[in-house]
């Protein structure tokens, strides 16, 4: 009975992992949009940095439960789970604290891939960052996204969409006592606004945040308003590049509101994780909304998990 248990337990794993996105060029087939980026696992990074080439039982003591702590927290590109704050700022902020790293470099390739985008004979400059479902890493990737942008000198605004439970704020230490709830609900012109009422400065230069604000009943009335028009109008004057973190679209509406109103969509894929008929029914909603699909993001890969995959990572090894 164990082993008719451990049986069934195996293939039920084994099905259920050939039902998600495993690799880069898988995304591309099945959706057919293109992969913008590849990061890279955050366990497997950090594990470069600490050990280079050394094996695991060749480090000290100290490396060993740094590692582990890591590899436990590599979830932490979903920001779900409890974990110590460091780490989580840490992945969260990656560009801009680990710059010379795997997962920092990945963030700079993706952002490459957006900016050679071209969308209706111009570079897209409001993006709304989402996910098929909870646990996919799209607040990491919109993070280091827009601090991989304001490295290039570009004016970049994060701005927090994701209102049931946002994090833009407590990541990077801004107030959330003001956002885009309470911007959205006064009567007060847009246009009146000074330009730090609509972004809060962050540590990283060029790269402001809009935290989304207090919870309110009333969002999805002040998302699908004249005002978020006239908001988004504002941003694309102040700013090159507005970035919006939305909550998972097949549970919420925001993505696709937002969406309407933004330049395209990035849809960020966990791999091992994300399945691919719940991509496929995301992308299909965004088409049949007419809200194009920039593309994907392929989050939390590990290329030592899959053969033939490994694209040299295994020599990276920057201090």
């Amino acid at each position: 009975m164990i082993g008719v248990f451990a049986g069934l337990s195996a293939a039920f794993a084994r099905e259920s992992a050939n039902r998600a996105i495993q690799r880069p060029g898988e995304a591309p087939v099945s959706l057919h949009v293109p992969e913008l980026g590849i990061i890279p696992s955050a366990g497997l990074d950090r594990y470069r940095q600490i050990s280079g080439r050394r094996g695991f039982w060749h480090r000290t003591r100290k490396e060993r439960a740094a590692y582990s702590i890591l590899s436990t927290g590599s979830s932490a590109h979903s920001g779900a789970g409890a974990r110590p704050r460091t780490v989580q700022r840490g992945l969260e902020l990656a560009t801009w604290s680990q710059q010379p790293s795997l997962m920092a470099e990945s963030f700079r390739s993706t952002v490459a891939s957006i900016r050679f985008s071209d969308q209706a004979g111009g570079r897209p400059r409001v993006l709304v960052l989402t996910s098929a479902g909870p646990g996919e890493g799209k607040t990491t990737v919109t993070t280091n996204t827009g601090i991989a942008l304001a490295e290039l000198g570009q004016r970049v605004l994060l701005m927090d969409g994701d209102i049931r439970r946002p994090r833009l704020h407590s990541i990077f230490g801004t107030s959330s006592e003001r956002g885009l709830t309470t911007v959205l609900s006064e009567s007060r012109p847009i246009s009146d606004y000074s330009y730090r009422e609509l972004g809060q400065e962050t540590e990283v230069p060029d790269l402001f945040v809009l935290a989304a604000g207090p919870s309110t009943d009333n969002l999805s009335r002040l998302l699908n308003s004249g005002r978020m028009i006239e908001l988004l109008h504002r941003l694309r004057n102040d700013y090159d590049t507005i970035l919006v973190d939305t909550p998972p679209s097949l549970q919420f509406s925001h993505a696709r509101v937002i969406g309407r109103l933004a330049d395209a969509t990035i849809i960020v894929l966990r791999a091992g994780r994300t399945d691919r008929a719940s991509a496929l029914a995301v992308t299909r909603r965004f088409e049949e909304d007419n809200i194009p699909v920039l593309g994907t993001v392929l989050n939390d890969f590990n290329p030592k998990a899959s053969d033939g995959y490994d694209y040299g990572y295994s020599s990276y090894n920057r201090s």
